[in-house]
């Protein structure tokens, strides 16, 4: 599956955040939108969470 990352950093009330949006092309006309928002320094303790995440989306038939 094609996949597509956009990444950036941002600020919420709480202080610095990291976003990114995944675009998972799923099938020829679908695909699937992924939103992350993590606070700057805790998002390292997350990864593994999150690439199981990603790792579990499967193909439409």
């Amino acid at each position: 599956m094609q996949m597509t990352t956009l990444e950036w950093d941002g600020k919420d009330e709480d202080g610095p955040v990291s976003v990114g949006l995944l675009f998972v092309q799923t099938s020829g006309n679908r695909a699937l939108v992924v939103t992350y928002w993590g606070s700057k320094g805790d998002e390292d303790k997350h990864d593994s969470e999150v690439k199981a995440i990603i790792g579990s989306i499967k193909p439409v038939n």
